[in-house]
């Protein structure tokens, strides 16, 4: 029961981003991470649009904190988990880095304000 009331959700949800189903394929529809992608194109472009000012004014200072792919060394993750709080440099990482998931809810990205870094990341600066 709970899984039918999780696909009916769903379905709900691409049929408000526009995708068509009928009675029989809303069970046994499994979105590809390409589905998914292509149905929350538009607000992900319309979220984009409104932080063109933030990320104008805070991508330089911010840029430092994230690595290539390249420089990553799992072995040296030391992982922290830090509380957002607005107004610090914790809630512009946090509004930066959530400007490139999927497309998701005000609602649900606010139940997962935490930032998660490594703590010995060369890359990690103070300034």
């Amino acid at each position: 029961m709970p899984e039918e009331i999780l696909r009916n959700k769903l379905a709900t949800h691409f049929e408000k981003c526009g995708v068509a189903f009928t009675a029989e394929n809303v069970k046994d529809f499994i979105p590809s991470k390409e589905q998914y992608r292509s149905a929350h194109t538009f607000q992900r472009q319309e979220k984009l649009k409104l932080n063109t000012l933030f990320i104008q004014k805070k991508l330089e200072k911010l840029e430092g904190y994230f690595a290539n792919g390249d420089e990553v060394i799992p072995e040296n993750i030391d992982v922290g988990i830090e509380l957002v709080v607005g107004g610090k440099l914790s809630s512009d990482l946090f509004r930066l880095v959530t400007l490139n998931w999927a497309y998701l809810s005000k609602g649900a990205i606010s139940d997962w304000e935490h930032s998660c870094w490594s703590n010995h990341s060369a890359r990690r600066s103070t300034s």
